[in-house]
């Protein structure tokens, strides 16, 4: 035991000590199964302790604080986003009501670095005049992000307007005017109130060696002195509503929305279990009933409940989108109205066990790597304290129905209830008729072995596909992620709808069970499956699933039953009909969707996969789609020929390799090969550019680039990509992000990347959000950084940087069984041996700055480039540029 710390309690896997020089708290949760360990400090600070006129502090000290300290200065070579890149590190902050966190995610060896970084952060940051004028028009990109989304929108103001008094009001990203008026001045003294050890939480979950880690903690944090008065204390308690309230918000759109919100207590509170379990049971899937009410019956696209978790008294919401024509009003009285039914009769016996069934393994789910369980443990330190974490499973499952019936008695009051409609300008929603009214230590590169490999058990399906298994006990759950080569590019154009609509209509009922039969079997056991298509990979059709370990027989039965044998109902397909009308609808109000797809138009010719078809075309093919095109093309694509299946996990291969033959058929059906797609290079285009207007969107989604020409299988593939993301993979530290966030203050992000880069070669853009009048100057500054890149190449240090972040967050990558099972599937998919999974690092490593000079050279061609805008555009995007 460290002298410097004294044990508080050790409880279930837990240890909690206090750090006796200041205060700080440190949870230790070791886990030796895992490769990486995760460090989060949280600080008890958010909106919630911010004073009127100040609002948004939180938020921009956040921000701030990537910008430097005393050891990781930018000015000095040691960027805080670079160093921890170059380890292969995830990392990252969020602000909320509550609390800021800060965490990274990183292989053991860097353990060191991450808590010299996060105690240096904590008393030394830098908070210079010039970063805060330079991150100030990135905050407000982020603001006008949040604008352009209804249901940021609508949570931002149902917040304001159930809370008057609390400082729950006011946003965590803050009010606009008062973000614009922040003084540093003002930063620095939020910093000097609330960033002190003692007013501070690190947890600490993976692989490391408790006597080691200990030592770290106290050589880094310990100098650190405790504040020198308490952290002021929140005292505003809201009182109690007396009468109902609403809003409406009026803007451009294409699809209405309904949010409903009760008070409810602070997350310490009994009643917080029962309120998770009657949301569940209102909005977790097709038997909910809030979704058989309004998503079944084509009313509303989504229906969705939440009961926030919040250290103070919060809110239980209920938001449903609209399926044109259906009005506001309607879908509001029909909220209401089934939760008055709770109120009147109770939930039944099986809504409740399903709905603990759900928790539970949600819950289960969430813990399955060490950056889950820390950002658990954080969120449960700022909401109450660390042990809600840990007994928040057993409180769940002793819920019972009476429980459920009181707390929505006490609950869903008429004078305290909120409610407020987003009614869409251009049409999209009926109009509301009735009541109208979110150099220090010096890194090393990463030498690690994987040795998964050499425990994955393969075998050889019926009809010719693949399994591969792999065994994992540190939990009592199980991920399986598969393909099937039956995605849209496999079939011609006019089949492309049909091929679209397959995949969700295969759990829309089989042989033997309906579409409500199998939502009952799933959810009233907590199991997540689906099969779904994937817009950047036109070839492929994936089917995911996770489930607690001795549910797998059942989840591989119902996933060879959906593949195999479903029964394509009428009825269902028209539901499904009228809900992709709607949601293609509504997402002529995304503006990176919009700019995407009119990049596609620019960049491939009708009838290629990646070839988005106009509005008008999407939406005839829709109107037009039949049940024998659906089936025509389940019976052309979907046999087992190409199946690949991935299972990481509690169980023993032999019995899943037992089980999975006796289900699957034999037979030749299915696309066996995979089919030859000419390659579309960045010089089979010239030069264009589209402009897509969406009003009253004050923030513009931008794309530039042109055909990539790279797929997974290309010996070029790691050179490309590590010449990409010197260029442009982080907003933080890239050559991208270092000039138009940085150095001027254009966007809160831009990256580039080759989208797809599978089977078939996709694009490469740059994307980037921005204000419509800073849009000449970042077309223009990226233009020229991609030009002097391609030129230039990398530097040996970047390029040394990125090796070392590549191969280190690939490790990283593997840290979950569902990223080990996505990898398992891909490596099969794309013909390479598992052992690739042991052995890519080292092939990263060993990449020189020729191969990946001439890999951007051949991949990205200025002269080429593509330009695609959406937004409420004000300016002309080649001005300057």
């Amino acid at each position: 035991m460290h002298e410097a710390f004294k044990v508080v309690v050790q409880e279930r896997g837990v240890e909690e000590l206090r750090l006796e020089a200041n205060g700080l708290r440190v949870l230790l949760v070791p886990d030796a199964s895992v490769p990486v360990v995760a460090a989060c400090v949280v600080y008890h600070v958010g909106s919630r302790n911010e004073a009127v006129g100040h609002t948004g502090s939180t938020h921009l000290l956040e921000h701030l604080m990537f910008k430097g300290s005393k050891k990781f200065d930018p000015a000095q070579g040691r960027p805080i986003a670079r160093v921890l890149e170059r380890v292969g590190a995830s990392f990252n902050a969020t602000t909320w009501f509550d609390r800021t966190n800060y965490y990274e995610t990183l292989p053991p060896e860097h353990l060191e670095l991450a808590l010299e970084l996060e105690a240096d952060r904590m008393r030394g940051a830098l908070l210079r005049e010039a970063d805060l004028a330079s991150e100030m028009t990135v905050v407000r990109n982020e603001f006008e992000r949040g604008e352009n989304d209804p249901f940021d929108v609508l949570l931002k103001e149902s917040f304001a307007v159930a809370f008057r008094e609390h400082p729950y009001h006011h946003p965590t990203i803050g009010w606009k005017s008062d973000i614009e008026a922040t003084s540093i001045e003002r930063l620095r003294a939020f910093y000097d109130t609330f960033y002190y050890p003692d007013n501070a939480s690190l947890v600490l979950v993976g692989a490391f060696d408790r006597a080691e880690a200990l030592a770290l903690v106290a050589r880094h944090f310990g100098p650190l002195p405790r504040a020198s008065r308490p952290a002021p204390p929140v005292v505003t308690r809201e009182p109690r509503q007396e009468g109902e309230r609403r809003f409406v918000v009026r803007r451009s759109g294409e699809v209405g929305w309904v949010v409903v919100s009760w008070r409810v207590p602070e997350a310490a509170h009994a009643d917080t279990h029962a309120l998770a379990v009657l949301a569940d049971a209102l909005g977790g899937g097709v038997t909910a009933r809030l979704h058989q009410r309004l998503v079944e019956t084509g009313l509303c696209l989504d229906a969705q409940a939440l009961a926030w978790q919040l250290r103070d008294p919060g809110l239980f919401q209920v938001f449903a989108t609209l399926n044109p024509p259906t009005g506001h009003a309607k879908v509001e009285r029909i909220i209401r109205a089934e939760l008055a039914k709770v109120v009147a009769k109770g939930l039944r016996k099986t809504e409740v066990e399903r709905a603990r069934a759900q928790v539970e393994a949600q819950t289960a789910f969430l813990r399955d790597s060490p950056a889950q369980v820390a950002a658990g443990l954080t969120e449960a330190i700022s909401a109450a304290d660390w042990r809600f974490y840990l007994d928040y499973p057993g409180r769940i499952q002793a819920v019972t129905r009476d429980d459920v019936q009181r707390v929505a008695a006490a609950t869903f009051v008429d004078d305290s209830v909120s409610v407020g409609y987003f009614i869409p300008k251009n049409g999209g929603g009926a109009a509301a008729q009735a009541r109208p009214a979110p150099p220090a230590l010096a890194p090393r590169p990463c030498h690690w072995r994987s040795e998964i490999s050499a425990r994955v058990v393969q075998a050889e399906l019926p009809g010719g596909g693949r399994v591969l298994l792999l065994p994992r006990r540190t939990n009592t759950t199980v991920h399986l992620h598969g393909s099937l080569l039956a995605g849209h590019g496999l079939v011609e154009p006019e089949a492309w709808t049909a091929a679209s609509l397959v995949p969700d209509m295969l759990e829309r009922g089989t042989a033997r069970h309906s579409r409500l039969d199998l939502a009952r079997i799933i959810e009233d056991r907590g199991i997540d499956l689906d099969v779904s298509g994937d817009g950047f990979n036109p070839l492929e059709v994936f089917c995911g699933a996770r489930c607690l370990s001795h549910h797998l027989p059942l989840v591989l039965d119902l996933l060879a039953e959906m593949l195999q044998r479903p029964s394509f109902p009428a009825e269902e397909l028209e539901k499904l009909r009228t809900l992709r009308l709607g949601e293609l609808a509504q997402a002529q109000e995304d503006t990176f969707h919009r700019a995407f797809e009119a990049f596609t138009r620019l960049t491939y010719p009708p009838g290629h996969p990646y070839h988005r078809r106009p509005l008008a075309e999407r939406r005839s093919g829709l109107e037009r789609a039949t049940r024998d095109e659906l089936v025509a093309v389940h019976g052309r694509l979907y046999g087992p020929a190409s199946l690949v299946l991935a299972l990481v996990g509690d169980f023993d291969p032999r019995q899943v390799i037992k089980r999975l033959e006796g289900l699957l058929q034999q037979g030749e059906a299915g696309c066996a090969e995979i089919p030859a797609v000419a390659r579309r290079a960045p010089e089979d285009v010239a030069p264009d550019e589209a402009r897509e207007t969406v009003p009253d969107k004050p923030n513009l989604d931008v794309l530039l680039g042109h055909p990539g020409g790279l797929r997974r299988g290309d010996d070029d593939f790691f050179a490309a990509a590590l010449g990409n993301a010197v260029l442009g993979q982080s907003t933080l530290s890239s050559r991208l992000g270092m000039r138009l966030r940085d150095r001027e203050g254009l966007t809160y992000g831009v990256i580039s990347r080759f989208f797809g880069a599978a089977l078939l070669d996709g694009p490469w853009a740059a994307t980037f959000s921005v204000a419509p009048n800073n849009l000449a100057r970042a077309v223009a500054a990226a233009r020229e950084e991609i030009a002097r890149f391609v030129t230039e190449g990398p530097s040996e240090q970047e390029l040394a940087d990125e090796r070392a972040a590549m191969a280190g967050s690939y490790r990283v990558g593997l840290a979950t069984p569902g990223g080990q099972a996505r990898e398992l599937a891909r490596l099969t998919r794309h013909a390479l041996p598992v052992e690739e999974m042991d052995r890519i690092p080292e092939r990263i490593l060993a990449t020189g700055r020729a191969e990946v000079a001439a890999a951007v050279r051949r991949h990205i061609v200025p002269e080429r480039l593509c330009l695609a805008v959406a937004g409420g555009l004000v300016a002309n995007p080649t001005a300057g540029g």
